[in-house]
Protein backbone atom coordinates (compact mmCIF):
# COMPACT_ATOMS: atom_id res chain seq x y z
CA UNK A 1 0.00 0.00 0.00
CA UNK A 2 1.16 3.18 -0.69
CA UNK A 3 0.47 6.15 1.88
CA UNK A 4 1.35 9.67 0.98
CA UNK A 5 3.67 12.03 2.83
CA UNK A 6 2.46 15.26 0.36
CA UNK A 7 0.91 15.93 -2.36
CA UNK A 8 0.97 18.92 -4.83
CA UNK A 9 -1.11 19.87 -7.97
CA UNK A 10 0.71 20.50 -10.87
CA UNK A 11 -1.56 20.89 -13.61
CA UNK A 12 -4.55 19.71 -15.48
CA UNK A 13 -4.03 17.74 -18.60
CA UNK A 14 -5.69 15.09 -20.60
CA UNK A 15 -4.76 11.34 -20.51
CA UNK A 16 -6.87 8.48 -22.09
CA UNK A 17 -9.25 11.23 -23.17
CA UNK A 18 -10.13 11.97 -20.07
CA UNK A 19 -9.85 15.41 -18.44
CA UNK A 20 -7.11 14.91 -15.22
CA UNK A 21 -5.84 16.83 -12.70
CA UNK A 22 -1.84 15.80 -12.11
CA UNK A 23 -0.56 15.58 -8.93
CA UNK A 24 2.92 14.90 -7.40
CA UNK A 25 3.12 12.83 -4.46
CA UNK A 26 5.50 12.32 -2.36
CA UNK A 27 5.23 8.70 -0.81
CA UNK A 28 6.65 7.25 2.21
CA UNK A 29 9.14 4.88 2.56
CA UNK A 30 9.63 4.66 -1.95
CA UNK A 31 12.43 5.70 -3.59
CA UNK A 32 11.62 8.44 -5.98
CA UNK A 33 7.90 10.76 -6.87
CA UNK A 34 5.16 9.50 -8.21
CA UNK A 35 2.62 11.22 -10.84
CA UNK A 36 -0.98 10.45 -9.81
CA UNK A 37 -3.56 11.41 -12.69
CA UNK A 38 -6.72 11.62 -11.59
CA UNK A 39 -10.35 12.49 -13.09
CA UNK A 40 -13.56 13.62 -11.91
CA UNK A 41 -16.22 10.68 -12.12
CA UNK A 42 -20.46 11.04 -13.11
CA UNK A 43 -21.70 10.44 -9.53
CA UNK A 44 -19.59 13.18 -8.17
CA UNK A 45 -16.49 11.63 -7.32
CA UNK A 46 -13.01 10.81 -8.73
CA UNK A 47 -11.05 8.12 -10.35
CA UNK A 48 -7.23 7.49 -10.44
CA UNK A 49 -6.32 6.91 -14.64
CA UNK A 50 -2.96 6.45 -13.92
CA UNK A 51 0.34 6.19 -11.49
CA UNK A 52 3.71 7.24 -12.30
CA UNK A 53 7.11 7.19 -11.41
CA UNK A 54 8.73 10.47 -11.62
CA UNK A 55 12.51 11.15 -11.38
CA UNK A 56 13.13 15.06 -10.21
CA UNK A 57 16.18 16.60 -11.93
CA UNK A 58 16.75 19.81 -11.08
CA UNK A 59 13.86 20.71 -9.14
CA UNK A 60 11.27 19.45 -12.14
CA UNK A 61 9.64 15.91 -12.16
CA UNK A 62 10.13 14.48 -14.99
CA UNK A 63 7.86 10.63 -16.19
CA UNK A 64 10.54 8.03 -17.27
CA UNK A 65 10.25 7.08 -20.22
CA UNK A 66 10.36 3.24 -19.19
CA UNK A 67 6.63 3.63 -17.43
CA UNK A 68 4.15 4.65 -19.33
CA UNK A 69 1.35 2.22 -18.64
CA UNK A 70 -0.96 2.78 -15.42
CA UNK A 71 -0.96 1.60 -12.41
CA UNK A 72 0.26 -1.35 -13.20
CA UNK A 73 3.80 0.47 -14.17
CA UNK A 74 4.24 2.04 -10.68
CA UNK A 75 2.28 0.03 -7.84
CA UNK A 76 1.21 -3.04 -9.23
CA UNK A 77 2.50 -4.74 -5.88
CA UNK A 78 0.83 -2.46 -3.75
CA UNK A 79 -2.62 -2.71 -5.31
CA UNK A 80 -2.85 -6.12 -6.46
CA UNK A 81 -4.85 -8.67 -5.26
CA UNK A 82 -4.34 -12.36 -6.26
CA UNK A 83 -8.32 -12.93 -7.05
CA UNK A 84 -9.28 -9.75 -8.60
CA UNK A 85 -6.22 -8.51 -10.15
CA UNK A 86 -6.80 -4.66 -8.42
CA UNK A 87 -7.46 -4.57 -4.45
CA UNK A 88 -10.19 -1.43 -4.38
CA UNK A 89 -9.15 -1.30 -1.12
CA UNK A 90 -5.70 -0.03 -1.68
CA UNK A 91 -6.89 2.16 -4.53
CA UNK A 92 -9.69 3.85 -2.42
CA UNK A 93 -6.92 3.99 0.53
CA UNK A 94 -4.49 5.62 -1.58
CA UNK A 95 -7.22 7.97 -2.96
CA UNK A 96 -8.67 9.16 0.29
CA UNK A 97 -5.04 10.13 1.22
CA UNK A 98 -4.74 12.03 -1.96
CA UNK A 99 -8.19 13.42 -1.49
CA UNK A 100 -7.62 14.72 2.31
CA UNK A 101 -4.54 16.93 0.85
CA UNK A 102 -6.84 20.50 0.50
CA UNK A 103 -4.91 22.08 -2.28
CA UNK A 104 -5.28 19.09 -4.02
CA UNK A 105 -8.95 18.46 -3.18
CA UNK A 106 -10.00 22.42 -4.05
CA UNK A 107 -8.64 21.84 -7.69
CA UNK A 108 -10.15 18.06 -8.48
CA UNK A 109 -13.41 19.78 -7.58
CA UNK A 110 -12.43 23.10 -9.86
CA UNK A 111 -12.26 19.72 -12.63
CA UNK A 112 -14.99 18.33 -11.76
CA UNK A 113 -16.83 21.31 -12.30
CA UNK A 114 -15.52 21.98 -15.77
CA UNK A 115 -17.09 18.55 -16.29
Amino acid sequence: MIDIQQAHFKKTTTVDGKLCAEVEIIPFGRTGNLLAYVTAIPNGGYEIVRVLQAHVDGGAAQVAPDVHQALESVAEEEFSDDTFGCDWKAKAHFLDNLLACPEVRSQLDSLNEQS
